[in-house]
This record gives C-alpha cells, sequence and structure tokens, in this order.
C-alpha cells in the first residue's frame, strides 16, 4: 500500500474523519476572519462618528467661551467703572461661572496687566516655579561639575601650570571625552619634549659651528696679516734693500780707493753714492705711498697698471706698453691688488737686471665653451721684456724678486710660468679663474 492509499477516505475512515475536520476548520477559519474584519469596520465607523461630534463639541465649547469672553470685555467696555476693583469683580463673575479658566486679566494699550482673576503666574505658582528653577539649576551643575573640572585642568596644561590630564571616572560622555583630551596632550607633551631636545641639540651645534667660524676667521685674520707681512718685506726688498746695497757698495768702493783718487774722483764717487741714497729714498717713499693709498681698488687694475708703467718709462727710459680687455682692466678686489703687486715686482727686476730697451704687459680674457655669456672664464696676465735674459735653472742666491712672485701667484690660485733665456729676455705669465 502506498503513502498516496493511506490518505484516500474512500479506502480508509480515519483519513475520511481527518479531511472532514480539515474541511470544517477551514470554513469556520474563513468565517472569522470575515467577522472580524466587519466587526473592525464597525468599530472604526464608530470611532470616527465619536471623534466627529469631540470636535463639534469642542469646537462650540470653546466658541461659547470665546463669546463670553468677547462679551465681558464689550462690558467692561461699556462700563463707566474703570477702577481695577470694578474689572476684578467682571473677571471673577467670569470666572464663578465658568471655572475652566485659569486665568483672566486686562492690559492696557501698553501692555501692562491692570486687573486679574485667579492664580495665573502670581502667588505660590511663581515661589514654586522659581524653586524649581533653582533645583534645576543645582542638579545642571551636579551633572556637569565633572565637566567644569575637566575643562579647568585642560587650561592649567594650556598654561604650563601642569603637564598632565587625569581623566574624569566613568563612562559616559565626559570620561570618553577626558580620555580623548588626556592622550592627546600626552601626545603633545612627548612632541613638546622631542622639540626642547631639537633645539638643545640645533643651539649645541650653532655654539660648534660659531666657535668654528670664530676660529676660522682667526685663521683668516692671521693669514691676511702674514700676506701683509710677506708683502711689506717684498716692498721693503725691493727698495730699501737694493738701494742700501748698491749704497754700501759705493761707500766700501770709496774707503778702499780713498788714498789713490784726487778730490775731483773722491767728489765724483761721493756724488754717485747720494744719487744711490736719493733713488732709494724715492723708492721708499713710492713704495709707503703705495701700501698707504691702494689705488687699485679705486680706479680699477688697468688704470692703475697704465699710472704704473708711466712712472716705470720716466724713471728708466725704458718703452713701456699695456695691453689690456675692458673686462679685465675693470678687476678691483684683492687679486687685482696681488696682480698689480707682480707687475710691479717684474719690473723692478727688469729695472735692476735685464738692461732692456722694451717692456710689454698685457692682460686678457679667456672664455670657454661653458662660461654664459656676460661672465669672465679665465684671466691671463704677462709680462715680457727683451734684455738679457737669465738661466731660470741656476741658483740666485741673494734674489728674493721671483720668489716673491711665485708666493703672491699662490696667494690667487694662478697658475705661474716663466720662461727666460741668455740674450733672449724674459717672459712671465699668469692663469687664475676670474
Amino acid at each position: 500500500m502506498t503513502a498516496l492509499q493511506r490518505f484516500d477516505p474512500r479506502l480508509h475512515l480515519a483519513a475520511a474523519i481527518g479531511w472532514s475536520v480539515f474541511v470544517l476548520v477551514t470554513l469556520a477559519a474563513l468565517a472569522a476572519e470575515a467577522a472580524e474584519r466587519r466587526a473592525r469596520d464597525d468599530a472604526a465607523r464608530l470611532l470616527a462618528q465619536f471623534a466627529t461630534q469631540i470636535r463639534h463639541a469642542l469646537g462650540m465649547n470653546l466658541q461659547t467661551r470665546r463669546l463670553i469672553v468677547q462679551a465681558t470685555a464689550a462690558q467692561i467696555v461699556a462700563s463707566n467703572d474703570r477702577g481695577s476693583d470694578a474689572l476684578r469683580r467682571h473677571l471673577e463673575a467670569v470666572q464663578a461661572q465658568f471655572p475652566e479658566f485659569a486665568w483672566l486679566g486686562v492690559v492696557d494699550e501698553r501692555g501692562r496687566v491692570v486687573a486679574a482673576s485667579g492664580g495665573g503666574l502670581q502667588g505660590e505658582d511663581v515661589v514654586a516655579g522659581l524653586l524649581a528653577a533653582g533645583a534645576a539649576v543645582l542638579v545642571t551643575r551636579m551633572l556637569t561639575r565633572r565637566l567644569v573640572a575637566l575643562a579647568g585642568a585642560a587650561q592649567a596644561v594650556q598654561r604650563g601650570t601642569q603637564r598632565t590630564l587625569a581623566v574624569p571616572a566613568g563612562r559616559d560622555e565626559v570620561s570618553r571625552i577626558g580620555a580623548s583630551l588626556a592622550e592627546l596632550v600626552g601626545h603633545l607633551q612627548q612632541e613638546k619634549q622631542a622639540l626642547l631636545t631639537l633645539n638643545a641639540e640645533l643651539d649645541a651645534r650653532v655654539a660648534e659651528r660659531t666657535a668654528r667660524i670664530e676660529r676660522l676667521a682667526d685663521g683668516a685674520r692671521h693669514a691676511a696679516v702674514t700676506r701683509e707681512r710677506l708683502r711689506l718685506a717684498r716692498d721693503l726688498h725691493d727698495t730699501l734693500a737694493h738701494s742700501l746695497m748698491a749704497l754700501l757698495t759705493q761707500i766700501r768702493l770709496v774707503r778702499k780707493l780713498r788714498g789713490r783718487l784726487d778730490m775731483n774722483e773722491l767728489g765724483t764717487e761721493l756724488g754717485r753714492a747720494e744719487e744711490v741714497a736719493v733713488s732709494g729714498l724715492a723708492e721708499a717713499r713710492a713704495a709707503i705711498t703705495q701700501m698707504r693709498h691702494g689705488g687699485v681698488r679705486d680706479v680699477g687694475l688697468g688704470a692703475a697698471l697704465q699710472e704704473l708703467l708711466v712712472r716705470f718709462g720716466e724713471r728708466t727710459g725704458v718703452a713701456a706698453s699695456l695691453q689690456a680687455d675692458p673686462q679685465a682692466s675693470g678687476l678691483a678686489d684683492e687679486r687685482a691688488e696681488t696682480v698689480f703687486r707682480i707687475v710691479e715686482e717684474a719690473l723692478h727686476n727688469v729695472e735692476r737686471h735685464a738692461r732692456a730697451q722694451a717692456v710689454s704687459v698685457s692682460i686678457a680674457v679667456q672664455h670657454d665653451g661653458t662660461t654664459d655669456m656676460g661672465m669672465l672664464g679665465r684671466v691671463r696676465v704677462e709680462i715680457s721684456d727683451d734684455g738679457t735674459g737669465f738661466d731660470p735653472a741656476l741658483p740666485r742666491p741673494g734674489h728674493y724678486g721671483l720668489r716673491g712672485i711665485q708666493e703672491q701667484a699662490a696667494l690667487v690660485q694662478a697658475r705661474f710660468v716663466l720662461n727666460s733665456q741668455p740674450g733672449a729676455g724674459t717672459r712671465i705669465s699668469l692663469e687664475f679663474d676670474a
């Protein structure tokens, strides 16, 4: 027997009874649902009618009360007695008939109450209201005291009188705000401490760099003093030393030959000694004047060299010429002064040793491909003569002119080249970055 055959009412009595009960229950449920729907509709209609009646009743009552108030106002206006007692009697009469009016009052054209009846906002109600307001203030202060304390602690941290922020107890919003502020204050304090440490390190580094710069400045001043001493030594060598040496040679000659010389020859030799002394004095004064005035910075390298060559030619009779680029002629810094000293020393050597007929000085600016337009590249200075020349490889004791030129060239980081040979003159060249 299959499962479907077990539910067949034609074959089994239990199946027939079950299907009969199922049909009856289903019909009863449908009938109950229809009855419930009709009951809900009837109740809704009744409630709507009742609400409409109440609305009309309330409207009529309100309209009646409004008319009563209007009639009372018209009666007060028509009455001749406008005193506060009479007005209060009218209001009390209305309030006696209609006690639902808790308070009635009359106001003038300025809005001030001139008469009133009922408790309203007077008496015990006012006192009770004030007490309630005071109690509300106290309760509010009690509830917000932790928030006020948190604000005070935050202001103390802002003023610097307090470093940390205590977290208020509890689990409400005030506690959570306090925890967030405390964490933020902690981070800010850490950053502040790190900033103070960094500032201290920077101050220490600045102090160290300042001390180093001061040491370098002292070294630079010492180097400047040393360079000035060397320059003075070279100037003294170029003027007084040569003149005194020539004067000493002349005096020794006169001493050795004084017994064999007549008075005229003796006077001639003494006159030559006097000329040597006068020439040395003039050179010493010229050197002192040059040291005091330092005209290179005032007029530029080209003009200073031109004046130097004019004086050289007038003093020696040697033809002297200058070829200078306009850019190089305008140099007027410390390097220009050094170049001037080098040329001056070279001319002294020509005057004393070369027996030359002509001297030429040239200053040229050399540009390379990497130099921007309008900017100097390298400066080349040449001093050449047609004198006797010499062999640079041979030692020359007691002569410090070339050594001084080399030392001054090293000061400006210039490349120094000397070309000379006996009978072929001498050429000195310098090259340095402009």
